[in-house]
């Protein structure tokens, strides 16, 4: 798949790479009678032929729909990207207080969109998803894609999946097959810094204290569009918001090297 928008592959040469904590990846429960759309609310993680879909409870609601939409072209920028119309994949809802659907049968590869409404008082909210992340207050699109996949293993840990982080745009990764395999990855998503992030992203969860040591074999490259700061490099985040703290190391096609982070 081409990818439109800061595209940039970076090969690393991995002891242990970027981790993330999925446990803290959903925002507060809300005391409103519905989903807020300018919260992420809803949190969806690729599975291999299926994708897990997550949301916060809601005060009052007696149940959960989930509507489905296969992405058809992603879009740059991401106003542009269109998909088949939504469908409900929950014949009757999801009872309370289950906040949570395993959705199998998906392909492997093909990227998806997924929003969940609430039941309350009898009447259905407005459907809501995980949004792409704001840069300088302009919204960049609708919702954030996820894309099926087998794990990877790698460095002795099993789990490693590919995650889209506050961008539509769906990147990838490849690796090698042997003992010190190279990560290639092709990324998007519109930077990483500021108040939220837009990229792709290559974790297992962990718990505890962790060291992450990679070496940058190539890359970033150079790409169509500005390329200057087309990044990557190994990453911590404390959850899958694309505002969550953070703590990495970047390497850009021709910016300086930097050590960056983001605090709660």
């Amino acid at each position: 798949m081409k990818l439109p928008r800061c595209r940039n592959a970076v090969r690393l040469r991995i002891g242990s790479v970027a981790v993330i904590a999925l446990t803290a990846a959903l925002a507060s429960r809300t005391s409103a009678a519905a989903l807020d759309p300018e919260k992420i609310q809803v949190q969806y993680l690729p599975r291999d032929g299926a994708a897990l879909v997550l949301w916060n409870s809601v005060d009052n609601a007696t149940g959960y729909n989930v509507f489905q939409q296969e992405v058809t072209k992603p879009g740059s920028p991401s106003t542009e990207t269109t998909a088949t119309a939504p469908v409900r994949i929950t014949a009757t809802p999801i009872a309370a207080p289950t906040t949570s659907l395993l959705v199998d049968k998906l392909t492997n590869g093909k990227p998806y969109h997924f929003t969940v409404t609430a039941i309350v008082g009898g009447a259905e909210t407005d459907p809501v998803g995980p949004r792409v992340a704001q840069a300088n207050g302009e919204d960049l699109g609708a919702f954030v894609a996820v894309v099926p996949q087998k794990p990877l293993k790698l460095s002795g840990l099993d789990g490693f999946y590919g995650y889209n982080i506050g961008t539509d745009i769906p990147g990838s990764h490849t690796t090698t097959p042997d003992a010190d395999p190279t990560i290639t990855m092709q990324a998007s998503g519109w930077d990483i810094q500021n108040s939220a992030d837009g990229q792709y992203f290559l974790a297992v969860p962990v718990k505890g204290d962790v060291t992450v040591t990679a070496r940058l074999a190539d890359g970033p490259t150079e790409t169509a569009n500005e390329s200057a700061w087309n990044l990557g490099g190994p990453q911590i985040r404390g959850t899958l918001d694309s505002g969550s703290v953070l703590a990495m190391t970047q390497a850009a096609h021709a910016g300086r090297l930097q050590f960056k982070y983001r605090e709660q």
